[in-house]
Formats: C-alpha cells, structure tokens, sequence
C-alpha cells in the first residue's frame, strides 16, 4: 500500500511541472511576496553616492565624504555603505574612527529602524570620546537614507552598552557640534597633617557644558587623586591611582580602580580616609546614591575588610568637622 501511494504522489508530481511549464503568464506569488524580474535587478542602482562619516584631524567633529557603491537590494545598499566605512579615508584631515577590521554580520530593517551586528573589533576604543565618534558615525552613516530613522548596534548579537551601564538601544542623529566650556565647582576632601579627619577642599574645573553625571563624577576622583592644593593637607589616595571606568546606571556607580588603591589602604585609619574620600567625592552628585568599588575588576578586599557591596553615606566613618 506505501510502495502504491509512493507512485501516486510522484505522478501527481511530474503532471503539476507539466502543467505549470504550459502556463502562460505570470507564476503564483505564494504568500504575495513581491516578485522583481531578474532583468530588472541586475540593472538596479548599479552605482550609487553615499556618505560616510569620519572625525575630523581637531577630533571635535565628523565631517562626510562621498562613496560610490553598488548594490542590488536594500540590504545590501546598507551593507556596502558599512563595508565603505570600515575601509577609512585617506584623507588627511580626518581621523581614524573605526577599527578596520570590524565586520558587520548583517543588518536588519524594522519598520523605521535599523539594527546593525558588528564583530568585536569594533569596541576596542581608546577612549570614551573615541567610542562616541565611532558609534556616531555608523549612526550618522545610515540616517542618511530617508527610511532609516534610528539604529541600534549589537555587538557579537548582544545589544551595545552605554557608559551609563545601560543598553544604548535605538539612537538618532548625534550632534557633535562643539559646546560651551563651563567652570564647575567640586568638592574634594583631604586629610590633616595627623590624619584626624577629612576636610573639604573646592576646586573649580572646565568641563563641557554637555558633560554627563558619570563623566563629571570620574573627573572629579580624578581630581581628588591628584592631591590637595593645601600644604596643611594630606591625600588619603595614592597619587598613581587610575580610574579603569566609572558607570553609573540608576543610583549605581560602578567603580574600577587600578591596584595602586590598596597602596592607600595600609593600616585601618588609612584604608578608611581612602575609602571615606571616594564615597564622599561621588555622593556630592545628587544622582549617586551608591558606590560599588572594585580592583582591576576583581572585588576590593583589604587584610581588614571585603567591600563586596556598594557602599552609601552610611558607610562614611569621617564626617567633616564643623
């Protein structure tokens, strides 16, 4: 009986190819996709201008050039843009913003938006500033086709991060048109000659009137790391003290200090201006309610304590005096 119905379906089979080789017309679109001829598409856009954008030789903007790429279909025309971009400029006043081996995996469109798969060549930034162009120019790049409103980059398949710790998802057109330098007071906080207590100290810096929480609040220990300007005061920090990365996401710092800390942590009166001075300098920002410290990636954890869990104003041992 199964050798018989074998027979049937296979007669069934070759009458149908018969059938639709007689037919006159157009063939059945299943599920009504849309049908190009292929007359049509090997002629289609065959070389098209493109802009692809770079950060200028003063790195305070991107600045466009023009690429000619051919292509068939849509994705592709956003693949080959991608493919011009990576490859840089030779000109000689841009900068190289994006690492040249990068790989975009693909590209899909949803809707209005644009998600773009990148190998992971494309993080290795030197900087937070180089991050910004970079991811600026990809974004920069595609806005340029009418129907590409915003793009979300993935890195290996999983969604780009922030400095702020949190999911960049979709972005738009980024603006790099240079903003107003402001001064900025800080407090910073600097031991007595005996080691008593932490005083503060103002200092006033330049920043960019754009800058975030997280920028003002790294800058800041930064500058608490440099020393006092006070002769009459000690710093509780090493000077040799790096900050690796500072990212803050809801009332959450999450803070990565290079090894040299724990050169600041030798005996319990020491370990505890180092750590007062970090707390207080991050919770002068009203967004920062919580600092988690670790070393070189790796929990910070002295001969006296193991500071696996954020700390806040509750932790602070050295109130200033009045």
């Amino acid at each position: 009986m199964k050798k018989i119905l074998l027979v049937a379906l296979g007669f069934i089979l070759v009458m149908s190819a018969m059938t639709a080789c007689n037919q006159t017309g157009s063939p059945v679109n299943p599920g009504n996709q849309s049908t190009v001829a292929p007359t049509a598409t090997a002629t289609k856009n065959p070389d098209a201008d493109v802009k692809v954008f770079y950060r200028n030789q003063t790195g305070d903007n991107l600045i466009a050039e023009t690429r000619q790429i051919s292509f068939v279909t849509e994705n592709e025309k956003y693949q080959n843009t991608l493919v011009a971009l990576f490859q840089g400029s030779t000109a000689a006043n841009v900068m190289e913003t994006i690492h040249p081996n990068t790989i975009s995996y693909g590209v899909i469109l949803q809707k209005d938006g644009l998600i773009i798969d990148l190998s992971n060549e494309f993080i290795g930034f030197a900087g937070v500033m180089e991050e910004e162009y970079a991811v600026g120019a990809i974004v920069n790049t595609m806005l340029q086709f009418p129907e590409i409103k915003k793009v979300k980059i993935l890195v290996e398949g999983e969604e780009m991060v922030a400095l702020s710790g949190n999911p960049r998802g979709f972005m738009t057109a980024f603006d790099f048109t240079p903003s107003k330098l402001v001064k900025k007071t800080i407090s910073l906080f600097y031991a007595d000659i005996g080691a008593n207590n932490l005083f503060e100290e103002k200092r006033q810096i330049t920043v960019d009137s754009k800058i975030t929480t997280a920028d003002l609040a790294k800058r800041a220990l930064e500058e608490q790391i440099k020393g006092t300007h006070s002769k009459k005061r000690t710093s509780p920090l090493n000077a040799k003290i790096r900050v690796i990365s500072l990212r803050l996401k809801g009332d959450l710092v999450n803070l990565n200090l290079s090894k040299e800390l724990y050169d600041s942590c030798e005996g319990t009166t020491g370990e505890t201006m180092a750590v007062d001075a970090i707390v207080k300098v991050m919770l002068q920002f009203p967004e920062i309610k919580q600092i988690l410290v670790k070393v070189e990636g790796k929990t910070f954890a002295t001969g006296h304590n193991i500071y696996d869990q954020p700390l806040n104003i509750d932790n602070i041992t050295w109130s200033e005096p009045g």
